[in-house]
Order: C-alpha cells, then sequence, then structure tokens
C-alpha cells in the first residue's frame, strides 16, 4: 500500500460525505465500479491521475482542492492557482484579436495532408 494513496483515498472519503454521496453514488456518477472506488478510497488500488480528477469532477470538488487531491496522490498540479491581487489575464475576445491580427486572411492555408505542387 502506497501512503501518498491512503492519503487521496481520506481526501475522497471526506468530499464524498460533504457531498452526501455513498460509494454506490459515486461510482456510479464517476461510471466506474464500486468496488475500484472502495479499493481506491482503502488504499488497495492506486488511482491515476485521470481517475483522481474524474472523481474529483464527479464530487464537484473546487480546482484549488483538486489540486491537493493530485498531490496526495503523487502527481503535479492540473490547475494554475493566482491570488486575488494578481491582475486578470486578458479575456477571450481580446486575446481573439491578437491572434486573428497575426494570421492575415489573404494567406491560403494548406489543409493536412494536400499536396504541394
Amino acid at each position: 500500500m502506497n501512503g501518498n494513496t491512503s492519503v487521496v483515498g481520506s481526501l475522497l472519503r471526506e468530499w464524498r460525505g460533504l457531498r452526501r454521496m455513498s460509494q454506490l453514488d459515486l461510482a456510479m456518477a464517476a461510471e466506474i465500479s464500486p468496488r475500484h472506488l472502495s479499493f481506491v478510497e482503502t488504499g488497495r488500488a492506486v488511482p491515476s491521475r485521470e481517475m483522481v480528477l474524474t472523481l474529483a469532477r464527479a464530487l464537484e470538488v473546487p480546482f484549488r482542492e483538486r489540486n491537493v487531491m493530485l498531490t496526495a496522490a503523487g502527481y503535479a498540479a492540473a490547475y494554475r492557482e493566482t491570488g486575488l491581487d494578481q491582475p486578470q489575464r486578458p479575456r477571450c475576445g481580446r486575446r481573439w484579436r491578437c491572434c486573428s491580427a497575426s494570421t492575415s486572411r489573404s494567406s491560403p492555408r494548406r489543409s493536412i495532408g494536400a499536396r504541394t505542387s
């Protein structure tokens, strides 16, 4: 049994309790077997990175706490953390204008697999 796995298992169990979900409810929401979920929670199975994210998504765990779960399972954080005092990143519209200015409509676009003669 991996020490990190028991930590992620207890975090999953804690969030499941906060959401008032049984193992069966969570397993059905995450589309996994209840037995596998039980094994993950008790540390008998090592969850993959994708499994941790799937279970966190099914539990509607906030992004910051998903990072905690990933770290507890031995994986790198998936979501960027910023402080409230840091400037906001540009919105999608502004970025799109910047990107669209760099690609001219007059330049021909080659599709993948197109022949060049």
